[in-house]
């Protein structure tokens, strides 16, 4: 017989971050908080310079993997704190193995790929974000991927 603690699945959201640099060390903070009031199973960081990631998993108690591909695969939601050059690509990949993303912003380089990131998520459902100054960006986004008849209710959930 297993014990209940072992045969039970955890329940709360499995999730990483993508970037340890001065936010993605705002991110792992937080995360660490929410995982310490049980509020989601904070699993790990990766980034690129692999000392200082690793620094900031030991201090936090943490895996530090060693790729993305290893972290987004043991991961229900990634916050993606990389370069903004880098969005695009990392955004996708998660979007497409259908994990929750958290992308810091901007959220990418330009609207065509910002369009892209949305119409991947929407079958998943979304929330998305805006910041005041992208507003009019965003419009666009929302015109291209979203019916007329919608788009006031699609706008006022991402405004």
């Amino acid at each position: 017989m297993t014990s209940e603690k072992s045969s039970a699945r955890s329940d709360k959201v499995k999730v990483g971050v993508l970037g340890t640099g001065s936010l993605g060390k705002e991110h792992v903070r937080i995360y660490a908080e929410l995982a310490a009031a049980k509020q989601v199973e904070f699993i790990g960081v990766y980034d690129i310079l692999t000392e200082p990631a690793r620094k900031l998993a030991d201090k936090y108690k943490v895996r530090a993997f060693p790729s993305v591909q290893e972290l987004v695969a043991a991961a229900d939601a990634l916050s993606i704190v990389t370069p903004t050059t880098t969005h695009f690509e990392l955004a996708k990949d998660v979007l497409v193995q259908h994990k929750h993303v958290l992308v810091e912003k901007p959220m990418t380089d330009n609207a065509v790929q910002a369009a892209e990131l949305v119409e991947l998520s929407i079958p998943f459902s979304s929330i998305w974000r805006v910041s005041p100054r992208n507003r009019s960006s965003s419009k666009r986004i929302v015109s291209l991927l979203i019916p007329p008849a919608a788009q006031t209710s699609a706008w006022s959930s991402i405004s």
